[in-house]
């Protein structure tokens, strides 16, 4: 069967839906599915001749999958109705909601998980309950639906929220865990869920803090991603005022060119000004356009095979270079900056430099790539890729970390991206020890880092065109 427009599209479809995904309605713009686990919705756009996928999970109405796509590309059509199809039966291995309770020692928070579960089988809820002391948070909270603190380590709501942004976090009543009511815990939950609940435009909706002025109208893509999944943020800019924007959010292992070759296509097709120019902030090492350092990607001319295919300039970059390039140009303090970026989880963290107002790639682009440094004093047996998820060793290692800053680069201020670290005035305590105090840079915390991104990948993608044009 030929796939060129939404009416054979949609025909493949229906003819292919896999068993163990129900048909609950079918139209001529809609194809809704379910599973015990999750709803799936496909909607074609006739007038555009694009299709939108989206599940949405029953138990907390949760997006777990959304993208859209033009229908230009047969095999490509296929291939993602396939991973929408896992996808939606993948949530089956994923029926519960599943909630973390957490205590200073997990003795008391144990008992209470065990009184939860006897009330949600009672209930015939398909809840499951685990219990955690509290240096353990941060490494199995991610894992989990939603996290309960018992009110003795109610101070840590804050860290916690903060750290683990995607998980709703709550502090349980005293006289709810002092009695362990479960039936008022339970309902607790379920108020929570129901006021979380979210929509596709809702998804959409990130905050902006800057645009900048330019005359071209430039697309922007971010890609971002955590251990639950990816996130890929991409804006239409016009002179300079966001025209278009939308998402894509997928399981967090996605990370081929096609993701980039389907948003571009489908903001063409929803754009109704020309695009004059592509930037992409991007993982790894990432020189002229080429990518590196990251498994499936070696040396590949990610920017030519994008220019083929489309015949506009396309600007690729490191994300925390963007991130530093857009800090460094809504201000005029500093010259001489440092962003570090230390993924939640993860012992090594990436920076972007910039000395004397320019941003310092330097060979191969390595330049803030921390994966490849020794000198931080982990033990050997943790292996290549060991994770980190304590909050006292994170101020530690980012203290190692700065104070080799200091010594290399010498900057004014660092800003610190990381949600186990945000009191900066421990990490500055940590510096101190070797650092002197009239070389100490100023230490600013940052919460949000996309916003940044956006700022960067846009003043680059306009410096690379205008640059461009100048040569022709």
């Amino acid at each position: 069967m030929k796939i060129t427009d939404t009416a054979e599209y949609r025909s493949y479809i229906c003819a292919h839906i896999p068993s163990g995904i129900a048909v609950r309605e079918s139209t001529d713009s809609t194809v809704l599915l379910a599973t015990s686990e999750a709803d799936g919705q496909i909607t074609f756009h006739d007038d555009l001749n694009l299709a939108e996928f989206q599940i949405v999970r029953k138990k907390d109405r949760e997006t777990s999958f959304y993208l859209h796509f033009a229908i230009n590309d047969e095999q490509r059509c296929v291939d993602l109705f396939n991973e929408f199809c896992r996808s939606l039966l993948e949530e089956k291995k994923q029926k519960n909601l599943n909630i973390l309770l957490c205590c200073s020692s997990a003795l008391t928070t144990s008992f209470f998980a065990e009184k939860l579960r006897a009330a949600a089988a009672a209930l015939h809820l398909d809840y499951s309950f685990s219990a955690v002391p509290e240096e353990s948070i941060y490494q199995e909270g991610f894992q989990y639906d939603m996290i309960l603190l018992a009110p003795q380590v109610g101070y840590l709501l804050k860290k916690v929220r903060s750290a683990l942004k995607d998980t709703p976090v709550l502090v349980i009543p005293t006289e709810i865990f002092g009695s362990y009511d479960s039936a008022s815990c339970i309902r607790l939950i379920q108020d929570e869920m129901q006021s979380r609940q979210h929509t596709s435009s809702e998804l959409a909706a990130y905050k902006i803090l800057h645009t900048f002025t330019n005359d071209a109208v430039i697309l922007t893509i971010v890609y971002t991603w955590n251990f639950r999944r990816t996130k890929i943020l991409y804006r239409i800019y016009d002179h300079g005022i966001i025209i278009y924007r939308d998402y894509v959010l997928k399981p967090w292992q996605a990370r081929g060119i096609e993701e980039f070759r389907d948003i571009i296509e489908s903001a063409m097709q929803s754009c109704s000004r020309r695009i004059d120019a592509i930037g992409i902030a991007y993982i790894g090492m990432i020189s002229d356009g080429k990518v590196s350092g990251i498994s499936h990607y070696h040396d590949v001319d990610m920017r030519s095979m994008l220019e083929e295919r489309y015949g506009i300039p396309v600007m690729i970059e490191n994300n925390v270079n963007c991130a530093a390039m857009g800090w460094y140009a809504q201000q005029d303090r500093f010259q001489n900056i440092v962003f570090h970026s230390q993924p939640l989880g993860s012992l090594h963290g990436g920076q972007g430099i910039i000395v004397n107002g320019q941003l310092i790639r330097g060979f191969h682009s390595m330049a803030g790539e921390m994966v490849y440094t020794k000198y931080l004093g982990y033990p050997e047996e943790w292996g290549t890729f060991p994770q980190l998820w304590d909050p006292a060793r994170t101020v530690e290692l980012l203290g190692k970390v700065f104070t080799v800053d200091v010594g290399v680069i010498a900057p004014e201020v660092i800003c610190c991206r990381s949600a186990l670290a945000q009191d900066m005035s421990l990490i500055r305590a940590e510096m101190l020890k070797s650092v002197p105090e009239f070389a100490m840079p100023e230490l600013i915390h940052i919460d949000d880092f996309e916003s940044y991104i956006f700022i960067g990948i846009m003043i680059l993608t306009l410096q690379d065109y205008h640059e461009r044009r100048a040569e022709k």
